[in-house]
């Protein structure tokens, strides 16, 4: 059984004494650093916000989420304040990767319907499209709109999902204003491993996995296929559309809400004199019904996805110079979505579309370690270009195929790690410009209007972030970023979407000015404590220019630039290993939202789905044969809209579970998830199931 709290990587066996000169002039770190505290610091709106009143933060209530235990620390990110959730310990348990960011600190995840449904997330009261998904280290937010769908990311072929709180690391080269979260695919093992995995549970869900992975002398390969079905006929209670009536509520069962998904995981990787080569492949294919809203539900409504994601990397430690390393990759993406809503049943009028995105580029990271002047230091220099076209099809209307759609985008960026004083003092200054060149013309399917070359905007935004850490003692440091960040206008916003949606081609893109100070406690071993974690953080983020859907008429919105917004709070993450059998983490988040738009019914209220408090623990006790587990949720009640009109109650979650591996390659689960069959939703209309049950076989070989 693996315990919490592993040892951290030495940050000393990080860096080569031995360094010429020549390699030392060739970075002009100091110029960086001086540069990078200026822009942040002389930003005209920056943390006080101008001549804006002070806002004093009312603690009504508290955010939580559940948070690992880190693995080790990434010292390429000294100062974020960062979570690594080991996904591997799920894949005898049915889950998901909602289900697990949603256990995460500072994170909360709205879903749709339960397992295999549309599931979006939000990072310390951030939107969806304000968050960067990586899969990969490539990024799945599109030029189309910015919302990424975790349903459709497989768990079982995930080893680790890092989630980074408000900064965006220079190495991804795209900055999210709420923050990152790296999804990392399984890698192939240095032995031969094999694992069959099946798993039945309640309304007729189905899972299966097959892996393979092994090392030929220079060679190594994986393949990994997983197998997810349910029919999702979960009961609910439904109100018939009269929430203020309880007397027409009665017990009904969600319908045309069944999942069937697919993927395939593909790598092969060769390795010669420090160079090594990975191809990978990644191949998904959904078939989902699209139930509706609860009290008029669809019967014909459906999304089909197929989705490829192929990569190519090259990496070379000691490139050119024993203190030089390079990673490069190619990657391509293609993403065909298929909608069909023939009787009208879901949105407007009736529908039957076809979109694809592409997209293709490449990208390099540079790494240089020194010693200047005495002190450590660890410059990273990433650039990438990458090409997005997205075409758009309605069968049904008049004009059935649209103009091909395009982006350009160059990203550039600059860190460097400064560890002073002997390694105890460490500063990341960070530049990260993004630069957008658009090519939207001709005709949209959904639109009644052309979209004209004098709309296509090219232009460039640039990021900055300055973090610091103190380390105090080898077990307790603090740390703070200051950082600003853009987010430039999606696709839908710009020009609409299949009628609902009016574009606006004069959008701005949202500004979010973020900082963070906290502190870490990790201790090894204490008494019958065989390892302690607890970190604090408090944060607060304004968002300028906020992008909303408007509505200007019955059966449309327009999007426009008319909203500011405040998030302010405190996460702790906590977790203990006592006696070798017991592990006990958890955490807890405050939060205070605050609707700063010049609308003077939304002035003041509460952020929709972001609520006040949110809690998570785990507790877990092991032997050699086996473990128990229970889990532990509470949320406060929320809004779920913009004028604080539609509010849901606060809800807790139990969630047990039982593991027997008597063979130890053999694990046998069962579980119970929502333990009390409490009746839930993150988003009206849109149950989510009662209590359900799961086993799974897990045999490795």
């Amino acid at each position: 059984m693996k315990k919490l709290g592993a040892t951290p990587i030495t940050r000393s066996g990080f860096f080569l004494k031995k360094q010429t000169q020549a390699i030392q002039i060739i970075i002009p770190l100091r110029i960086l650093f001086i540069l990078t505290f200026l822009l942040v610091m002389l930003e005209d709106r920056c943390l006080s916000g101008g001549n804006e009143k002070n806002t004093t933060m009312e603690l009504d209530e508290i955010v939580v989420s559940d948070e690992k235990i880190p693995e080790e620390e990434n010292v390429q990110e000294a100062t974020a304040f960062v979570t690594v959730i080991d996904a591997k310990e799920y894949t005898s348990r049915v889950s998901s990767v909602p289900e697990l960011l949603s256990q995460s600190v500072g994170v909360n995840v709205r879903g749709y319907g339960g397992l295999g449904s549309f599931s979006t997330i939000s990072i310390r009261g951030s939107s969806s499209e304000q968050v960067a998904i990586f899969l990969d280290g490539i990024l799945l937010n599109q030029a189309r709109q910015g919302i990424v769908n975790l349903s459709e990311i497989p768990l079982d072929n995930v080893d680790k999902i890092e989630v980074y709180r408000g900064t965006s690391p220079a190495r991804f080269g795209t900055a999210g204003i709420g923050g990152v979260v790296n999804i990392i695919t399984k890698t192939p093992k240095e032995k031969p491993q094999n694992e069959l995995t099946f798993s039945y549970g309640s309304f007729n869900t189905y899972k299966a996995n097959a892996y393979r992975s092994e090392r030929l002398k220079n060679f190594d390969y994986l393949i990994f296929y997983t197998m997810n079905k349910s029919e999702g006929n979960f009961k609910y209670t439904d109100d018939n559309g009269t929430p203020m009536n309880s007397h027409d509520d009665c017990e009904t069962r969600r319908r045309n809400n069944a999942f069937d998904s697919n993927d395939l995981l593909m790598k092969l990787g060769y390795e010669q004199n420090a160079w090594r080569v990975t191809l990978s492949s990644d191949f998904f294919s959904n078939d989902q019904g699209v139930p509706g809203i609860s009290s008029f539900q669809s019967r014909s409504a459906s999304l089909e996805t197929l989705r490829n994601l192929s990569t190519m990397k090259v990496s070379h430690p000691g490139f050119l110079h024993p203190s030089l390393n390079l990673e490069s990759q190619l990657f391509f993406t293609y993403e065909w979505d298929k909608f069909q809503d023939k009787k009208g049943e879901i949105g407007v009028g009736y529908q039957d579309n076809r979109d694809v995105t592409v997209s293709y580029g490449g990208n390099v990271l540079l790494s240089h370690s020194a010693v200047l002047y005495h002190a450590n230091n660890i410059v990273n220099l990433f650039a990438e270009i990458k090409r997005e076209t997205y075409d758009s099809e309605n069968k049904l209307a008049p004009v059935e195929k649209g103009d091909t759609q395009k982006r350009t985008t160059l990203n550039i960026s600059i860190e460097e790690q400064l560890y002073l004083l002997k390694d105890r003092l460490v500063l990341s200054p960070t530049l990260l410009y993004n630069h957008y060149q658009n090519d939207f013309r001709g005709k949209l399917p959904f639109s009644s209007e052309w979209v004209t070359p004098g709309e296509n905007k090219n232009k460039g935004y640039l990021n900055r972030k300055m973090g610091m850490e103190i380390v105090v003692t080898d077990f307790l440091s603090f740390k703070g970023n200051v950082g600003k960040y853009y987010r430039p206008p999606n696709f839908t916003e710009l020009f609409g979407d299949r009628g609902s949606i009016v574009g606006n081609p004069a959008l701005k893109a949202e500004e979010g000015t973020n900082w963070d100070i906290g502190f870490k406690m990790h201790k090894k071993t204490y008494w019958l404590l065989k390892s302690i974690f607890f970190e604090y953080a408090f944060y607060r983020n304004r968002i300028d220019n906020l992008i909303l859907f408007i509505q200007n008429s019955q059966r449309t919105s327009v999007a426009s630039n008319i909203s500011k917004a405040e998030m302010m709070g405190h996460e702790i993450s906590w977790g203990t290993t006592v006696a070798d059998h017991v592990n006990l983490s958890g955490n807890l988040t405050v939060q205070h939202t605050e609707d700063k738009s010049n609308i003077s019914y939304w002035e003041g209220n509460q952020l929709p789905g972001r609520p006040q408090f949110e809690l998570f623990n785990r507790f877990e006790y092991f032997i050699d044969y086996g473990k128990v587990f229970y889990e532990f949720s509470y949320i406060s009640n929320n809004y779920l809209d913009r004028s604080n009109y539609k509010k849901i109650s606060s809800r807790k979650i139990h969630n047990v579970g039982l593991s027997f591996n008597p063979l130890k390659k053999l694990t046998c689960t069962f579980e119970i998830k929502n333990l009390s069959n409490g009746k839930i939703e993150d988003v009206v209309g849109y149950p989510l199931p009662g209590r359900s049950y799961f086993t799974t076989i897990d045999w490795k070989f």
